[in-house]
């Protein structure tokens, strides 16, 4: 836990291979490196810093949330490998296009506003996504599939 403190760079040792959560947000992070063998890491915390780039290992198969709002985030790629993420938080970043695999059959939150995107499209194969906040964005084109079912809150205010 190094919450709130003045971290600018953060290199995580390979050997971690029992971490389950780690919370660095409130830091001054620019460069973090996120070792692929924290394959037990289940809540990764990176938000209120100031990423620009940061690249999130396919192997981290148990990732659960995802937290990287109010960063400098300007392309990021989610692997569709994470199946077992369910919170996805990406709001207050500089993302102008942004993908979300198909494969992520269990994500169930995505927070996406306060972007710079355009167009989103949202996978009919995520049935399980509950909450979709795409407000404040730049978004023309906007596709929701009908196969949503269950999802109860819909933002796209402010585009």
């Amino acid at each position: 836990d190094y919450v709130e403190n003045r971290l600018t760079k953060c290199y995580l040792k390979k050997d971690l291979v029992n971490l389950k959560y780690l919370y660095l947000y409130n830091n001054q992070i620019v460069d973090i490196i996120i070792p692929a063998e924290l394959v037990n890491l289940q809540y990764l915390d990176l938000s209120s810093n100031q990423i620009v780039d940061i690249i999130i290992p396919a192997d981290l198969v148990n990732l659960q949330y995802l937290v990287l709002y109010n960063n400098q985030i300007v392309d990021i790629i989610i692997p569709a490998d994470l199946v077992n993420l369910q919170q996805l938080y990406l709001s207050n970043n500089q993302i102008v296009t942004q993908v979300i695999p198909s494969e992520l059959v269990n994500l169930q939150v995505l927070y996406l506003s306060n972007n710079q995107i355009v167009t989103q499209i949202i996978p009919a194969e995520l049935v399980n996504l509950q909450y979709l906040d795409l407000s404040y964005n730049q978004i023309v084109t906007q596709v929701i599939p009908a196969e949503l079912i269950n999802l109860q809150y819909l933002y796209l205010f402010n585009n």
